[in-house]
């Protein structure tokens, strides 16, 4: 039986708009009532049907059972909050960004939501803003790096030229929604919440209330936290980096089911800054929700012996120490040395260390905090080390490498720094901010590199190798620079 594309999408669409709830594919033949003459012929209709619902982004899949739910319906009356922060209730404006984009389509853009308060049935009226980009990134980061530019872009085509490199100094133009009247009536304040009631998927259609802080409960929102972290981590093994992360996390409210559409749980931003193991990565150019590295070991699960005194320096964690005693370095570089000890087969941690820290004796607040800081390095040493895998290391080591150059090339010139009494506060700021946000990037590329969940292919490394040459190339050119500046201000004394 040969059916006609167009005939076949406006039946589907009939049955979908009748449904009221999950269903599976042989439901939605069986609704169609279409004639096969061979078995074979409606098995092939079948996988057809399977192929066609699982592309139809209007739909929920249980993969388990096989079932498909319309996500309109999933959602409908569902409800969810948004905690503002300080900052906003100061302005009186509340950004749209990613607080909504997981309970609408993805048709309707951040600042298109249709947003009402149960009291007054008005639509606050959107604002136009300003703001550092740096600044409003929090509010979208969960939308993903492409769909926050191109937001950003669509806002107003002015953020352009800042996002792509040019206009550093300026800021981002944007709209938020004006709700200083709302804040006003209900005194609030941080700690307080907006709850959130979900009238139309479709629409992108809205109504809020107030919630006091009062009322908020730690342990239900922690129990939110874990149940909802759950959902993600089925998700990723489910769709593994298949989903943009707005998608994630409307998927897994559905793999979660309706107990956590309620206002009395966490907000998405609690959730992001509370959660202990999921984390935004990037996969492909693009930023997906996973799981945290293996390799990120908590500094809590690491083991210090209790005849350690306690120390009256920063112990916290071996960053906390690291900045206390003026080593400008992260974990993740420190992470990568050892994988790169690893990979040139220099297995001696005395070695390892003399590469990272130099033979000088480190500027401890005491030996306690030396102590605890031997045991945070030899605990990472001996993990890392005795799991190494040099296979699946090969393609990663060199670009590693690379970035540990460019990262060695900015330790060095910061070490001469301290040498001649300069601080990096007297040098141009702008500079400065350049130079860190080199840094970040570098680290956050080595924080992938250092994962072993993370893989990269032949074709890859050119273009990652290439993209870290660029960065080498910019710093190289930003130390030459402060470098002339500090020449031309020894001349004027």
């Amino acid at each position: 039986m040969l059916i006609d594309s167009n005939k076949l999408d406006h039946d589907v669409n009939i049955f979908l708009n009748k449904s009221t709830g999950a269903f599976n594919a042989d439901a939605l033949i069986a609704g169609l009532n279409y004639k096969f003459e061979t078995p074979e012929e409606a098995e092939s209709f079948k996988s057809r049907i399977v192929r066609e619902l699982d592309g139809n982004i209007e739909l929920f899949k249980d993969i388990a059972k096989g079932e498909y739910q319309l996500k309109r319906l999933f959602f409908q009356d569902g409800e969810f909050c948004i905690t503002p922060d300080k900052h906003e209730i100061e302005q009186g404006i509340l950004f749209p960004g990613h607080r909504f984009s997981a309970f609408c389509s993805e048709d309707i853009f951040p600042s298109e939501v249709k947003f009402t308060g149960t009291d007054s049935k008005k639509h606050p009226p959107l604002k136009d803003v300003s703001e550092k980009l740096e600044d409003i990134i929090k509010y979208h980061v969960l939308l993903g790096s492409e769909q926050i530019f191109d937001f950003l872009i669509a806002e107003n085509q002015a953020n352009m030229k800042l996002l792509q490199g040019k206009n550093t100094g300026s800021q981002v133009k944007l709209k938020a929604f004006d709700i200083k009247d709302f804040y006003r009536a209900n005194d609030f304040e941080e700690g307080d919440a907006i709850a959130v009631k979900i009238l139309d998927w479709t629409k992108g259609s809205f109504s809020f209330s107030y919630i006091p802080g009062s009322s908020r409960k730690a342990g239900k929102v922690k129990q939110w936290v874990e149940q909802y972290s759950a959902a993600i981590d089925k998700t990723i093994d489910d769709y593994e980096s298949y989903l943009e992360i707005p998608d994630q996390l409307s998927n897994a409210f559905f793999i979660g089911g309706r107990e956590l559409l309620t206002a009395g749980g966490a907000s998405l931003d609690e959730f992001y800054r509370n959660n202990d193991h999921i984390e935004i990565s990037m996969d492909n150019g693009h930023t997906i929700l996973t799981r945290k590295s293996d390799t990120d070991i908590p500094e809590e699960e690491l083991e210090v012996p209790e005849d350690i005194m306690i120390s009256k320096g920063k112990t916290a964690s071996m960053d906390e120490i690291l900045a206390e005693i003026g080593i400008p370095m992260k974990t993740p570089e420190i992470d990568a040395y050892i994988l790169d000890q690893c990979y040139r087969k220099e297995l001696e941690f005395v070695d390892f260390f003399s590469r990272c820290f130099g033979n000088e004796r480190l500027n401890f607040i005491d030996d306690a905090q030396e102590n605890v800081f031997m045991n945070y390095l030899e605990d990472r040493w001996e993990r890392f080390s005795e799991r190494y895998n040099r296979h699946a290391d090969e393609l990663k080591a060199p670009v590693r490498e690379k970035i540990l150059e460019t990262v060695e090339e900015r330790l060095e010139w910061l070490q001469f720094l301290n040498s001649i009494d300069i601080a990096a506060a007297q040098l141009p700021e702008k500079e400065m901010k350049k130079l860190a946000e080199i840094s970040l990037h570098l680290t956050t590329m080595l924080n992938m590199l250092n994962s072993d969940d993370y893989s990269i292919d032949e074709n890859e490394v050119e273009n990652v190798l290439d993209a870290v040459e660029k960065l080498a190339e910019t710093q190289t050119g930003i130390i030459a620079k402060m470098g002339s500046f500090m020449n031309v201000e020894n001349k004027k004394e």
